[in-house]
């Protein structure tokens, strides 16, 4: 009697190698004793979560060829966790600007993602009695992270580490806004560096690795801390800082702060500072991950910039702020219902004239409204941008977890994306895009107190 499992779509110590969506994540069992009568393949899946456990139990009759295909997207792909609130006892809680009260970045095991345990034993269900294990061997076991996300397993080996420099779990790269940005940085920072644009007082993170070697091949473990420069328009370097520091927990993810208000609050953003750069360092001063620089963008007056956040295909956060008009609308669905014509209980009741009916004509209604539906949207717009751009912004489109990252009240707004076609215009002779997308607000009561001034 023997009985083996493998991951049939990659490989099993590769950190956070389950997606929730995108490609069928399939694991293969086989067992020796397949051909026995009644055989089953006994399967447990165990979510692992911040919010507690997710069992399911699945009882495999095997194919032809005596395997058992256990099929793991169906089961995980309500069970990855997205926690908004990460720990009240944060000086800042909520996922876009958790800060300790040390000033280190917030490290996390379980928030976004989650331990998925694969257990497999051999089973027999012979003239209605169900046998398991007979033989006592136990199971097979394989353990994973899962995590948000709908890209192809490989694209997440992330390790964040001095021997494999990655962006983290970003969907931006060196690319995507480089054809706006390149112009208002010197020419030496332009081939070095992932630009993103920030603006006054938004708050946005980077999702990086920040596992200790448990399902990281590569990770070394040690402690990170996030080096930043604080640059003049001309390249002169203000100030450098090192006081944010990253720890290594096992499967831990780590949440950086990166845009202008993260970096405001933690530790003051220079006078005169036109960027900044950003990267991952560990205490031997070796790098860990690519150099991420922040330009700060100025802001049309005319509008109140909308900051929306959103999960991307590798399962991090994504930033982009919407700086042309915005409008907010209400849709009142109404549902009435009808009442007898008067008041048939007192009917002729000391009445001046028997078979009257009793009515207060001033609080009777005979048509009553029974329940108003409200549904509140946000229709944002963007500046002209890039085609690069646009292709970043493909993965707001598909995204299923949205916030509006409300500066003012300093609590994220989740958000759901309405719109099946986005209408792009394009200037002539340009590679030059500008996009509208028309936003749902995720609670329908809760969304009447929304009333910023757009």
């Amino acid at each position: 009697m023997a009985i083996s499992i493998l991951r049939t779509t990659a490989n099993t110590n590769t950190y956070d190698n389950i997606s929730k969506g995108g490609i069928d994540n399939v694991i293969t069992a086989y067992s020796t004793e397949y051909a026995n009568t009644g055989f089953r393949y006994w399967v447990s899946i165990n979510m692992v979560t911040i919010s507690g456990n997710v069992f399911t139990t699945l009882y495999i009759p095997p194919n032809p060829q005596g395997h058992g295909i256990i099929n793991l997207r169906p089961h995980i792909i309500n069970s990855v966790p997205n926690k908004t609130l990460i720990d009240i006892a944060l000086t800042g809680p909520y996922i876009h600007n958790p800060i300790k009260s040390t000033g280190d970045a917030v490290v996390k095991k379980d928030a976004m993602n989650g331990t998925l345990q694969v257990q497999v034993w051999e089973a027999w269900d012979v003239a209605g009695v169900f046998t398991q294990d007979p033989g006592e061997k136990g199971p097979q076991t394989l353990e994973m992270m899962a995590f948000q996300g709908w890209s192809n397993t490989g694209d997440f080996y992330v390790e964040n580490c001095a021997a494999r420099l990655t962006a983290g779990f970003v969907d931006y790269d060196r690319h995507t806004f480089y054809q706006r940005l390149a112009s208002k940085v010197p020419v030496s920072f332009r081939a070095k560096a992932i630009m993103v644009p920030t603006y006054q007082d938004v708050f946005g993170i980077i999702c990086t690795n920040a596992d200790n070697g448990t399902y990281s091949g590569n990770q070394d473990g040690l402690k990170q801390f996030v080096h930043i420069n604080f640059y003049q328009v001309d390249g002169t370097l203000i100030s450098t800082d090192t006081s944010i520091g990253v720890d290594m927990i096992q499967g831990g993810m780590a949440f950086i702060p990166a845009h202008w208000n993260n970096i405001s609050d933690i530790i003051g953003i220079p006078p005169n500072t036109a960027f900044y750069t950003l990267q991952l360092k560990d205490i031997n001063d070796s790098l860990c991950s690519e150099e991420f620089l922040f330009y700060i963008e100025d802001i049309d007056c005319r509008y109140e910039p909308i900051h929306i956040g959103w999960i991307g295909k590798l399962g991090g956060w994504n930033y982009f702020t919407f700086t042309k008009k915005s409008e907010n609308s209400i849709d009142i669905e109404r549902t009435e219902y009808k009442k007898p014509y008067g008041n048939y209980a007192n009917l002729g009741y000391e009445q001046v004239t028997p078979g009257m009916l009793s009515t207060d004509w001033n609080e009777f209604r005979q048509n009553v409204s029974r329940e108003n539906m409200v549904t509140k949207y946000l229709t944002v717009t963007s500046d002209w941008i890039s085609e690069q751009e646009f292709l970043y912004l493909e993965t707001l489109m598909v995204a299923d977890v949205v916030h509006w990252v409300y500066v003012e009240e300093e609590v994220p707004i989740p958000m759901i994306v309405t719109e099946n076609s986005y209408i792009m215009k394009k200037e002539r002779n340009t590679t030059k895009y500008n996009i509208t997308i028309k936003f749902k607000y995720a609670q329908d009561y809760l969304a009447i107190a929304y009333t910023p001034t757009l």
